[in-house]
C-alpha cells in the first residue's frame, strides 16, 4: 500500500504523464486491475483520451470511474444494498410530504418553508447534512452550543431543521438510500472486491473532496497497491503557501493536507512528491505568453509584466452579450476555414451560461458552427409540462380565462389552432369564466358575430369541454388519494397521444438539425411518467387536496433536469467556469468578463444564512464553504480555466446587457493588463474597420455588409470589394435569397396607387351610406379607412371596461335622463339638487343594467369606475341645468339621429361621378330659441375628452361634425316653420368632466367650476342672440356658460364691446362654414369612391401629437409608413388662426386656394 501524490502546475503534462504510466504498467501486468477515478462529468472524455493514447487503441485492463460508478461496480460484484436510491425528485417529494405533516411543530419555520422555492432549499440542506455526515444527535449538540451562548434565533431555526431532517431519515430507513449514503455504503463492502484489491489507482481531476468521499479514499489508500493522487501546484513553495486561505493554492493544499492525514491512518507507505515539470511536451510549450499567465496569474509576488510581443491573449470590448458571441463565431469560422483548426479545438466559457448559452446556442445555429451547451435542461417551459400544469390550473382555478388558454396554446389539445384562437375571442369578448360555461350551450353574440355562427362556436366548445371533462371530474373529487390523481394524470396524457406528439417533435427538431430540442423532447415523456410513478410510489395511498398535489408535482417538475450528450466529437464545447471539465482546447473563449459576472455572485445559501454558517463555522463545524472560501475557491477555478487552452486565450466584455442596462468589465480584465504591458483592449467597432473582412464569415455579417454597400446607392457607386461580395452570396441558394430581398428592401418605393374605383365600389358599394366621423377618419388617413371600413378589420374585442366604454355610458344616460325629465313633463332647470341627482343615478342604473351590470360589477376598479361616473354625471346634469337656466333656449332634442331614408338634402351629396351619397349622424342635443328676430339654433356634442372647436381642423376636414349638423339641424327646422327664419345661435362642444377646483367659499367654488364647464365652439356674434344664451351679459362681464367676454366700452373702430377671446362669427362667416363644409364633405367623398388609400397620415407642422393620426392608430405595426422610403410623406396641417382658416377657407370656395 502506497500513497504518491503527481504534482505540477495547470498545463505541466499531470494527466498525460500518469496515464503514460498506467497504460505502460497496465500493458506489463495484464492481470493487474488499473483504476482512472475522475469527476462524474469527466469519465467519457478521460476514457476517450486513455483509449487515443493506448497503443492498442482499447481499455483492457483500466477502468474509468468516478466515485459513483465504483459504488455500483463493487455493489454488482459483492453484492450490497438493494434498496431503492432516492433521486432528487423523490427527495422533494418526502420533504414536502414531511413538512406538510409536521407544520404545526416548528417553532419559526412554519411561514418561510410554505413558500415557493423552500422545499427544494430543504431538501439542498438536507443533502448537504448527509453529504458532511451531519447525524441528528449533532444537531442537538449544535443547539446546545447555541442556547449556552444565547443565539436564540439560530437554535430555533435548528430544532426545525432538526425535526424536519430526523422526519425524513426516519421516512427513508429501510425504504431508500440517498446518493449521499452510497460512499459510505460502498465502504462496509469494498474490501471485498477484487475489484479494488490490490489494484493501482489513479486519483485525477479533483479539486477536494467531501468527507463522505474521504471515507472511500480511505478504504482505497487501504486496499490498494498504490495510490497516485494527481495535484494542481507548480511547486513545493506553492504548495507551503497554500496553507493561507486567502492563497491561489489553498485548495490543492487542503486536499494533499487531508489525503496525507488519510495515508497515515491507513498506514501507508508515502512517496515523495513528484514533481512536474512543464517541458516540451507541456500544454505552453509553443506559446510563451501563455507559461508567462500561468506563472503569475493571481499570484501574489511582483514580477515585471510581459514585454514582448504576443497574439496568444486577446481582450475585446463589446457593445452587448450578442455582438461578444458573434465575433467569436467569426474568428472561429476563420480560423478552421484559414488556419487548420477543428471545431473541437475550440471552446467558449462564461460566468453566466444562462445568457451566453443560450446566445451561443442561437448565433452557432445560424452560422453552421457545431456546438455542445454543456447544462442540464430544465423543463418547466416545456409544452408537455406546461400541458400538464395547465389542465391541474383549469380545475383548481375554475377555469379561469389564463389557465384555459394556457392549456390551448402548448397545441397538445384537440383544437386546432385556427379552432384555439376562434375560442379565445369569444372568450374575450364575453368573459367567459368557469367550467359551467363550458358545458352550457353558448347563446351570445360579441358585436363582431353573426348569429349563424355560434353553431361553430358551440362545436368547438363541446370539443374542448369533451376532451378535459375526464380529467376535470376525477380532480374534482374531492378525498381521493395521490394515485387516483396521478392515474388521471396519466389518462390526460395517454387520451390526448403526448408520448406520440413528443417523439414527432423529436423527429421534427432532428431533421432541422437542432439537437439539443431532440434531446429534450426525446427525454420528456419518460421523465414525466418516472416522476409520476415516483409520487405514487412514495405517496401514493395518501389522501390530499389537490392544491397540495399541485404543489408536489411542481417541486418534481422543477427537479427535472435532462442531461444532454455531446452529440459529435467534432464541435464547439460551452460551458461555465467551474462545472465544465475542458480538456486538449487549443483556443479558450471566455465571454462576459464583467463585474457581476466574474467572479459569480455567491448565491443565497438559503435555509442556512451566511450569517448562521459563519457562527457554526466557528464552532467548528464542517459544512459546504461560504461566501468567503468560495470567493476563493473562484479564483482557483478562473486559474484552472484560463490556464486550459495551448495557442490562444480570448476575453471579452459587454459595455452593456441584453436588457441594455450599463455593464463595467471585471477585476479579471485589469489583473491580466498588468500583466503585459502591450496588450490592448480592442472594440468591436475598431476591429471591424480595421478589417471589414470578418464580417464575411457568417451569413447575418455579410448581409451586414451587403446593407452597408447598398445603403451608398445612389451616391456612391459599388466598388469591386462590393460585387465581389455579391457574387459570393450569388453562389448558394440561402445568400442569393437574402440578397435579393435587401436589394429588393432598398429599392421600395411607396406605389402610391390606391385601390382604384372598381374594388372601391365593390367593397363601399355603389350609394355610399357614411357618417361624419367615417369622413374625418379618412381625412386623417385614407390607409387607415380602407382599413376599418373597406377591410373591416376590428381590434380584439375585450371583456373589460375601457375609455370607449366610459363615455358610452355617459352619453346614454344624458340621453336617458332627458328622457325622463321629458316623460315626467319636467323643464330642465327646475329640479333642486336632490331630486336632479335622483333622477341621474335613475337614468344611470337603467343604462348600467342594459349595458351589462356583470361587467360593471366584475371587478372592484370597474365598480370604483361606475361610481365615479355617478358622480361626474351628478356635476353635468348640475352644470347643464345652470347654463340653460342663465339663458332663454330650451332643449329639445336629445339623440337627434339623421338617418340615410331621411329626405334632408344638406347630408345628400352628388359626387364627382356621379354617385350619391348620404351621411347619418347623431345630435347629442338642439337647443331652440324663438323670438321676433329669428328661429335660433344651438347645437352641443358632447365629449368625454377635452375638444376645442378649431377652424383650421374644418378646413382640412378634421372637425366636420358640427357645422355639418348644423346644416341639416336648420334645414329639418325651416321644414317644420316654412315662414320662421332659422339661424344659427351656435356649434358647441361640451367637456364632460368634474373638475377638482380649490378649496373656497362655495359659492366661489360653483362659480368656478361652472367656468371650467363652460362649452367651447362658436357663437353668432349678434349681441341680443349673445344674451339670449346668457342673461347676465353686460358690459365688463366674461360669461361663465358661454366663451365671450364683453369689455365695458366699445371698440372705437368697430363699435362692438366684445373682448379678445370672444369666439364668435357673423351670419356671413357662419354661411361660409357651412358652404365649405359642404365642399369638403364632396371631396372627401369623391376621394374615397376614387378608392384613395395611401398611407399619408395628418401630421401638425408644429410637431404636436393633437394633429399627428398615427398617434393612437391600430394599424401602425401593419401600414408599413416609413419616410425615408421614397413615396411616402405626411400631410402636413398647418395651425391656423381662426381669421387665417376663414380666409383660406373662403378662397378656396372661390376658387383661388389650394389644400
Amino acid at each position: 500500500m502506497s500513497l504518491e501524490f503527481i504534482a505540477g502546475s495547470s498545463g505541466a503534462g499531470k494527466s498525460y504523464q500518469v496515464y503514460s504510466e498506467i497504460i505502460r504498467e497496465s500493458l506489463a501486468e495484464p492481470d493487474r486491475q488499473f483504476l482512472v477515478i475522475v469527476p462524474e462529468q469527466f469519465t467519457m472524455q478521460t476514457q476517450k483520451e486513455i483509449v487515443r493514447m493506448h497503443p492498442k487503441r482499447g481499455l483492457m485492463n483500466v477502468d474509468v470511474l468516478s466515485f459513483n460508478r465504483l459504488a455500483w461496480r463493487v455493489f454488482a460484484e459483492v453484492g450490497g444494498d438493494d434498496l431503492p436510491v432516492l433521486e432528487d425528485i423523490g427527495k422533494s417529494l418526502i420533504v414536502q410530504k414531511v413538512i406538510a405533516a409536521r407544520q404545526e411543530k416548528l417553532k419559526v419555520m412554519e411561514r418561510a418553508l410554505g413558500r415557493p422555492g423552500a422545499v427544494s432549499q430543504m431538501k439542498s440542506l438536507i443533502s448537504e447534512l448527509m453529504q458532511y455526515r451531519v447525524e441528528p444527535e449533532d444537531l442537538d449538540e449544535w443547539i446546545r452550543r447555541g442556547e449556552a451562548a444565547h443565539r436564540g434565533r439560530l437554535s430555533l431555526k435548528l430544532e426545525d431543521i432538526r425535526t424536519v431532517y430526523t422526519a425524513f431519515r426516519d421516512y427513508i430507513d429501510e425504504h431508500y438510500l440517498t446518493k449521499e449514503e452510497v460512499p459510505e455504503r460502498l465502504c462496509h463492502v469494498i474490501g471485498d472486491s477484487t475489484l479494488v484489491k490490490d489494484s493501482v489507482i489513479v486519483l485525477d481531476g479533483f479539486t477536494g473532496f467531501t468527507p463522505v468521499q474521504h471515507q472511500v479514499v480511505r478504504e482505497l489508500l487501504s486496499l490498494a497497491l498504490k495510490v497516485r493522487v494527481v495535484l494542481t501546484v507548480p511547486s513545493s513553495e506553492e504548495l507551503e503557501r497554500g496553507k493561507s486561505e486567502h492563497r491561489l493554492f489553498h485548495m490543492s493544499y487542503e486536499m494533499y493536507r487531508k489525503v496525507l492525514g488519510l495515508a497515515k491512518e491507513s498506514r501507508c507507505e508515502i512517496a515523495p512528491v513528484r514533481w512536474i515539470e512543464a517541458g516540451e511536451k507541456g500544454r505552453f510549450a509553443g506559446s510563451p505568453a501563455l507559461a508567462y499567465l500561468e506563472q503569475n496569474l493571481f499570484r501574489s509576488r511582483r514580477r515585471e509584466a510581459y514585454a514582448g510581443e504576443q497574439k496568444e491573449i486577446t481582450v475585446t470590448q463589446a457593445k452587448d452579450p450578442e455582438q461578444e458571441i458573434r465575433m467569436i463565431a467569426e474568428q472561429i469560422l476563420r480560423m478552421v476555414r484559414r488556419e487548420g483548426y477543428r471545431y473541437r479545438d475550440f471552446a467558449v466559457v462564461s460566468g453566466d451560461l444562462s445568457t451566453y448559452g443560450r446566445l451561443a446556442e442561437n448565433v452557432f445555429s445560424e452560422c453552421g458552427i457545431p456546438f455542445f451547451v454543456d447544462q442540464k435542461k430544465a423543463v418547466m417551459t416545456n409544452p408537455m409540462v406546461e400541458f400538464i400544469r395547465s389542465a391541474i390550473d383549469m380545475v383548481v382555478q375554475n377555469y379561469s380565462y389564463d389557465s384555459v388558454f394556457r392549456f390551448l396554446r402548448t397545441g397538445l389539445g384537440d383544437l386546432s389552432r385556427e379552432e384555439t384562437d376562434r375560442m379565445e375571442n369569444y372568450c374575450r369578448a364575453l368573459g367567459i369564466r368557469g367550467r359551467k360555461k363550458y358545458d352550457e350551450s353558448w347563446t351570445r353574440c360579441p358585436r363582431y358575430m353573426d348569429k349563424d355562427e355560434l353553431l361553430l362556436y358551440n362545436e368547438i366548445r363541446e370539443k374542448f369541454a369533451d376532451e378535459t371533462r375526464e380529467f376535470h371530474e376525477a380532480m374534482h373529487r374531492r378525498n381521493t388519494t395521490v394515485k387516483s390523481k396521478a392515474e388521471a394524470v396519466y389518462r390526460l396524457l395517454a387520451g390526448h397521444g403526448i408520448q406520440r406528439k413528443m417523439a414527432e417533435m423529436k423527429l421534427c427538431f432532428q431533421e432541422n438539425g437542432d439537437a439539443v430540442s431532440a434531446g429534450e423532447y426525446g427525454q420528456i415523456y419518460g421523465a414525466v411518467i418516472d416522476l409520476l410513478d415516483k409520487i405514487v410510489e412514495v405517496l401514493g395511498e395518501e389522501k390530499m387536496k389537490l392544491a397540495d398535489f399541485q404543489s408536489i408535482l411542481d417541486a418534481g417538475f422543477e427537479e427535472i433536469n435532462i442531461g444532454l450528450v455531446p452529440p459529435g466529437e467534432d464541435q464547439v464545447m460551452t460551458g461555465d467556469i467551474e462545472r465544465t471539465r475542458l480538456r486538449k482546447i487549443r483556443v479558450l473563449f471566455f465571454a462576459g468578463v464583467n463585474e457581476g459576472i466574474v467572479p459569480k455572485p455567491v448565491a443565497a445559501k438559503g435555509i442556512l444564512s451566511e450569517h448562521d454558517r459563519q457562527i457554526l463555522a466557528g464552532d467548528s463545524v464542517e459544512l459546504s464553504p461560504t461566501s468567503k472560501e468560495q470567493m476563493y475557491q473562484q479564483r482557483f477555478y478562473l486559474y484552472l480555466s484560463m490556464t486550459k487552452p495551448s495557442d490562444r486565450l480570448c476575453l471579452s466584455y459587454s459595455r452593456s446587457g441584453v436588457e441594455g442596462g450599463a455593464l463595467l468589465p471585471s477585476y479579471l480584465i485589469g489583473v491580466v493588463k498588468r500583466l503585459y504591458s502591450r496588450l490592448e483592449i480592442r472594440s468591436a467597432e475598431e476591429i471591424y474597420r480595421k478589417d471589414p473582412t470578418l464580417l464575411l464569415e457568417t451569413p447575418k455579417g455579410r448581409m451586414s455588409l451587403l446593407l452597408q454597400g447598398l445603403q451608398k446607392i445612389p451616391d456612391e457607386l459599388p466598388g469591386a470589394d462590393f460585387n465581389e461580395l455579391l457574387r459570393t452570396l450569388w453562389q448558394s441558394e440561402e445568400g442569393r435569397e437574402e440578397a435579393q430581398r435587401l436589394l429588393s428592401a432598398v429599392s421600395t418605393k411607396n406605389p402610391a396607387k390606391g385601390i382604384g374605383m372598381q374594388l372601391a365600389r365593390m367593397l363601399y358599394g355603389d350609394k355610399l351610406q357614411v357618417s361624419i366621423t367615417r369622413l374625418e377618419d379618412f381625412a386623417e388617413c385614407s390607409f387607415r379607412h380602407f382599413l376599418d371600413y373597406g377591410l373591416r378589420l376590428r381590434e380584439r374585442e375585450e371583456y373589460e371596461f375601457n375609455a370607449a366604454d366610459y363615455g358610452s355610458i355617459l352619453h346614454k344616460a344624458l340621453e336617458r335622463y332627458a328622457k325622463i325629465l321629458g316623460k315626467r313633463e319636467i323643464r330642465w332647470g327646475t329640479l333642486g339638487d336632490g331630486e336632479r341627482n335622483r333622477v341621474a343615478d335613475e337614468a344611470l342604473d337603467e343604462v348600467a343594467f342594459d349595458y351589462g351590470n356583470t361587467i360593471m360589477q366584475s371587478s372592484q376598479r370597474n365598480r370604483h369606475m361606475l361610481e365615479r361616473i355617478r358622480e361626474i354625471l351628478h356635476r353635468t346634469v348640475w352644470a347643464l341645468d345652470e347654463q340653460i337656466r342663465m339663458g332663454s333656449f330650451e332643449p329639445t332634442d336629445f339623440e337627434f339621429r339623421f338617418r340615410t331614408n331621411e329626405e334632408v338634402k344638406s347630408l345628400h351629396f352628388s359626387l364627382e361621378d356621379g354617385t350619391e351619397m348620404k351621411l347619418t349622424g347623431t345630435v347629442d342635443r338642439i337647443d331652440d330659441c324663438r323670438t321676433e328676430g329669428g328661429h335660433y339654433v344651438k347645437i352641443i356634442d358632447y365629449k368625454t375628452g377635452k375638444t376645442t372647436l378649431d377652424l383650421g381642423q374644418l378646413y382640412y376636414g378634421l372637425q366636420l361634425q358640427l357645422t355639418v349638423y348644423l346644416n341639416a339641424v336648420m334645414e329639418c327646422r325651416q321644414k317644420a316653420e316654412p315662414g320662421a327664419e332659422v339661424l344659427p345661435a351656435g356649434i358647441f362642444y361640451y367637456h364632460i368632466d368634474d373638475p377638482w377646483i380649490e378649496p373656497t367659499a362655495e359659492d366661489q367654488r360653483l362659480e368656478e367650476i361652472l367656468k371650467k364647464l363652460r362649452p367651447d365652439g362658436l357663437l353668432n356674434a349678434d349681441l341680443d342672440v349673445l344674451k339670449l344664451m346668457d342673461h347676465s351679459l353686460a358690459p365688463g362681464v366674461a360669461s361663465t356658460v358661454i366663451p365671450v367676454k364683453l369689455n365695458k366700452s366699445p371698440n372705437k373702430e368697430t363699435g362692438s364691446f366684445l373682448g379678445v377671446g370672444s369666439r364668435v362669427a357673423d351670419i356671413t362667416d357662419f354661411e361660409t362654414i357651412c358652404q365649405y363644409a359642404d365642399e369638403k364633405v364632396r371631396e372627401i367623398g369623391s376621394g374615397i369612391i376614387r378608392g384613395e388609400a395611401d398611407a399619408k397620415p395628418t401630421v401638425s407642422a408644429d410637431g404636436g401629437q393633437a394633429g399627428f393620426a398615427c398617434a393612437y392608430c391600430p394599424y401602425r405595426s401593419v401600414c408599413g409608413f416609413d419616410e425615408k422610403i421614397p413615396g411616402y410623406s405626411y400631410r402636413e396641417v398647418q395651425k391656423m388662426k381662426p381669421e387665417e382658416a376663414m380666409k383660406a377657407m373662403r378662397e378656396k370656395l372661390t376658387g383661388k386656394g389650394d389644400d
